[in-house]
């Protein structure tokens, strides 16, 4: 495991776009002491598969597969590994592991020095939905507020209930929740939460704009 203040100097969503190659900028500052250096696929070859490349409002990390192999420099193979194996499966892999256990970090939040989970970001969300599905999420309460979970948890999974279709996390996710046995919320009862939450977001910002800016209402009710 590298510790770098790299992410200190980028924004959180520069991630999605070119979190790639900070990580490979790392990576080869060690390029004269390497020979290989692998780094874990985040998709399935299934997924890979199924991957429409053409697409040009992709994020960047959608085609690590293909742009990794490229930035091997002379003398360093640089190879992505664990594509055989979808993520919940490599969580599955690893939650009895007791180093795991005590110090997994998959937080994609600001706080990158701090090396803490948040609990609330959609990785942390997506990884602890997984481990709650091996039944062996209670063994990871060093690493995880397990309380911040339960609070979020409902909420998550209707999330991945409605983008099922859309989003590959949340029909990994889900799939693998329903072939461990474990219910989850119906679809209607996943959509009315999300449709609530939207809801609910949508008033409070009109109240927030109401009590801090009332004349922008008068304004607007004045027609100008």
């Amino acid at each position: 495991m590298m510790n770098t203040n790299l992410f200190s100097f980028i924004p959180s969503e520069w991630e999605f776009d070119a979190g790639i190659f900070f990580r490979i900028a790392s990576v080869l500052v060690f390029q004269r002491a390497l020979r290989r250096y692998y780094i874990s696929d985040s998709d399935s070859y299934a997924e890979i598969c199924r991957k429409d490349f053409s697409k040009q409002n992709e994020a960047m990390t959608e085609f690590e597969s293909v742009i990794m192999p490229l930035l091997s420099p002379e003398g360093l193979e640089i190879l992505c590994d664990g594509a055989q194996r979808s993520r919940t499966q490599k969580t599955e892999l690893i939650s009895t592991n007791v180093f795991a256990q005590k110090y997994l970090n998959v937080c994609v939040t600001n706080s990158y020095t701090q090396a803490e989970n948040c609990c609330v970001c959609s990785k942390c969300k997506r990884t602890l939905f997984a481990l709650e599905s091996t039944g062996n999420l209670e063994k990871f309460s060093k690493c995880f507020d397990l309380n911040k979970w339960q609070k979020e948890q409902f909420h998550y999974k209707c999330e991945c209930i409605c983008n099922y279709d859309s989003d590959s996390y949340a029909k990994d996710n889900v799939d693998y929740a329903l072939a461990m046995g474990n219910k989850l919320p119906s679809k209607f009862v996943a959509y009315a939460d999300q449709f609530a939450l939207r809801l609910g977001h949508r008033l409070g910002h009109i109240l927030k704009v109401v009590i801090h800016n009332p004349h922008r209402i008068i304004e607007k009710l004045q027609g100008r």
